[in-house]
């Protein structure tokens, strides 16, 4: 098997999610300019903290490794990483993206 097909290279796709009439491209690629000399691309993630996103019902859409808001509290465990995938609030710990469940998030229309 040929090693360079196991290797991701920037722009292509790792997942496609749709939540909340959004859709997000989850692509590999680099967060800093500093990540390319240091070896193989990573999924970047969308900036869901900057350019919030909700469903039709008001939730926020969030992704697993943003920082958590001030209504964060850690599921009960002793590994939280202090990130919306610990947070008792966040739907799936192994889900990329997912929606907030905190009430106090929720988009007052």
């Amino acid at each position: 098997m040929d090693s360079e097909l196991l290797v991701p290279k920037e722009g292509m796709i790792y997942k496609i999610i749709d939540i909340g009439n959004h859709k997000f491209e989850l692509r590999y690629g680099y967060n800093e300019d500093f990540e390319r000399e240091q070896g193989c691309p990573v999924v970047v993630f969308p900036n869901l903290k900057k350019d919030p996103k909700y469903t039709d019902e008001g939730f926020l859409i969030v992704t697993s490794l943003q920082e958590p808001c001030e209504h964060y509290k850690p599921l009960d465990s002793d590994q939280f990483e202090d990130w919306c995938a610990d947070c008792v609030y966040y739907p799936n710990v192994h889900a990329e993206i997912g929606v907030c469940g905190c009430k106090k998030n929720i988009l007052k229309k």
